[in-house]
C-alpha cells in the first residue's frame, strides 16, 4: 500500500509552501525516500541483483529528471549558485552532461560551467576507478572458484 507523505521543509516559510521551489524541493525529497525504500524492499525480498539495479536506475533516472526541471528553473531565476547545489545532487554522469548543456542554453556564467565541467570530469574518474574494483573483485572471485576446483579433484 502508499500514501502521501508530506515533509515540512526547513527553511520553506508558511507562505511560501505553494511555491514551485517549495514543490520541486518536496517532490525531490518524496523521490529520494521512495527510492531507498524501493531498494530496502527489493533486499528484503531477495530479488535478484540485476533487478535490483535495474530498479533503482530507472528511479534514480525519475529523481535526476525532476532536479535537473529545478536547476534549469534556479538559471531562469539567475541563481547559479542554487543551480550548482542541484548539479552536485544528480545522480548520473548523464544527467550532469545533460545539466551542462541546459546552463549553456540558458547562459549560465561561465564559472557555473567551469565548475560543471569539472564534477563531468571528476565523475568520470570515479566511475573508471569503480569498473577497476569492479574487474579486480571479478577477477579474485574467478581465482577462488579455479582454486577451490583443483581442490576438489584431488
Amino acid at each position: 500500500s502508499s500514501f502521501d507523505v508530506q515533509i515540512p521543509l526547513i527553511g520553506l516559510e508558511g507562505d511560501k509552501v505553494g511555491t514551485l521551489k517549495h514543490k520541486f524541493e518536496e517532490s525531490c525529497l518524496q523521490n529520494a525516500l521512495i527510492m531507498a525504500q524501493s531498494e530496502w524492499m527489493l533486499n528484503k525480498d531477495g530479488v535478484s541483483e540485476e533487478r535490483i539495479e535495474e530498479e533503482l536506475s530507472n528511479e534514480e533516472a525519475k529523481l535526476d529528471a525532476k532536479v535537473l526541471k529545478h536547476m534549469v528553473l534556479s538559471l531562469k531565476l539567475n541563481k547559479p549558485i542554487r543551480a550548482l547545489g542541484l548539479v552536485k545532487r544528480l545522480r548520473s554522469i548523464k544527467a550532469i552532461k545533460i545539466a551542462y548543456a541546459q546552463a549553456g542554453k540558458e547562459s549560465a556564467p561561465k564559472a557555473l560551467l567551469t565548475r560543471i565541467e569539472r564534477i563531468i570530469a571528476k565523475r568520470e574518474e570515479l566511475e573508471i576507478l569503480q569498473n577497476k574494483d569492479d574487474e579486480e573483485d571479478s577477477d579474485d572471485s574467478d581465482d577462488e572458484a579455479g582454486e577451490e576446483n583443483d581442490t576438489d579433484e584431488n
